[in-house]
């Protein structure tokens, strides 16, 4: 197993700056799909140019979607054959398109 690096007390504080600065990005993106701001299809249209976007879990996506629950996702995911662990940016381009089928007729009728 290698060395972990010893970090300076400067360099460790820049690491948490950045991993802090990483996980509020990445709440914000989960709150503008909660809130109506973004849909499913932005989110992943952002997560091609956008590393922390493509770093997010699909399932933390889907629970973010106005109405959706745990156990929706959770079916969703298992329909879809996408792993509950899987990043936005490790999609297939099918997955990515029958995500986007599922989430919009959910929407369409209404929730």
């Amino acid at each position: 197993m290698a060395d972990v690096p010893a970090l300076t007390s400067e360099e460790r504080a820049e690491a948490w700056a950045k991993a802090a600065a990483i996980r509020k990005a990445r709440r914000d993106i989960l709150l503008a799909v909660q809130t109506g701001q973004l849909t499913v299809s932005d989110v992943l249209e952002h997560a091609e140019t956008n590393a922390i976007v493509s770093k997010t879990w699909v399932s933390a996506l889907m629970k973010a979607l106005p109405g959706a629950d745990a156990v929706w996702a959770s079916q969703i995911l298992k329909e879809l054959s996408i792993a509950d662990n899987q990043r936005i940016g490790g999609l297939s381009a099918k997955q990515r398109q029958d995500l986007l089928g599922i989430t919009t007729r959910r929407w369409d009728r209404g929730g």
